[in-house]
C-alpha cells in the first residue's frame, strides 16, 4: 500500500496532510541546520515540489468534497483545511533564508531555506499556491483566528515583498491575498 493514497474521510485526509507538511519542514531545517546533508530530498528544491504537490492534493480533494457531499458538509470541510493551509503559507514565508557562504574561500556554510523563492516569489497568478484553495471558501466559514492568521501572514509576506509599484510574481501574490475574504 502506498504511503502516498489519498484517505477516503476528509478530516483524516487533512490531518494527515499537515502531519506530512510539518515533516517536510523539519526535514528542510534539519537539512539547512546541518543534521542530514547526506539524506536525498530534504533540499529547498525536493521540499518545494512536495509541499508544491501536497498543497495540488488538498485542493483536488476539497473540490472532490465541495463536489460530491451534502451542502451542509461543506463548511465543516471548509473549517478543517484552512488552518492547515494558513500553516503552510506560513512555514513556506518564514523560510526565506538565501545559502550562506564563508566569504573567505566561498564554501558552503549554510544551503538556502529559500521555499518563499521557490514557491511564491515565482508564483504563476493563474494558479497561486494555497490561495486558489483558499479563495473558494466562503467568507460566511472564515473564523475570526483564521482572518487574524491571514492578516499575520500578509504582514509578513509585504516585509519579504518589493517596493510598491512593481509587479512582480510576489507583489501580485500579495495583493491576492490582502484581497482574500475581503468581499473584494
Amino acid at each position: 500500500m502506498s504511503r502516498h493514497r489519498l484517505i477516503d474521510d476528509p478530516m483524516q485526509s487533512v490531518l494527515y496532510r499537515r502531519e506530512r507538511i510539518e515533516k517536510s519542514f523539519e526535514r528542510l531545517d534539519d537539512y539547512v541546520l546541518g543534521r542530514d546533508h547526506m539524506e536525498p530530498g530534504h533540499d529547498v528544491r525536493s521540499c518545494a515540489e512536495e509541499l508544491v504537490n501536497m498543497e495540488t492534493r488538498i485542493f483536488n480533494e476539497f473540490n472532490r468534497v465541495n463536489r460530491d457531499s451534502p451542502e451542509q458538509a461543506r463548511p465543516l470541510a471548509s473549517q478543517a483545511i484552512v488552518p492547515t493551509l494558513l500553516y503552510l503559507l506560513e512555514g513556506v514565508i518564514k523560510r526565506h533564508g538565501m545559502a550562506v557562504y564563508n566569504p573567505g574561500d566561498g564554501q558552503l556554510l549554510l544551503p538556502s531555506s529559500d521555499l518563499y523563492g521557490a514557491i511564491i516569489r515565482h508564483n504563476d497568478p493563474r494558479h497561486p499556491f494555497i490561495l486558489r484553495t483558499l479563495r473558494e471558501i466562503p467568507p460566511e466559514s472564515v473564523r475570526p483566528e483564521y482572518m487574524q492568521k491571514k492578516i499575520a501572514i500578509q504582514r509578513m509576506l509585504q516585509d519579504l515583498t518589493s517596493p510598491v509599484g512593481t509587479q512582480d510574481a510576489a507583489s501580485i501574490y500579495l495583493e491576492m491575498l490582502a484581497r482574500l475574504w475581503s468581499g473584494a
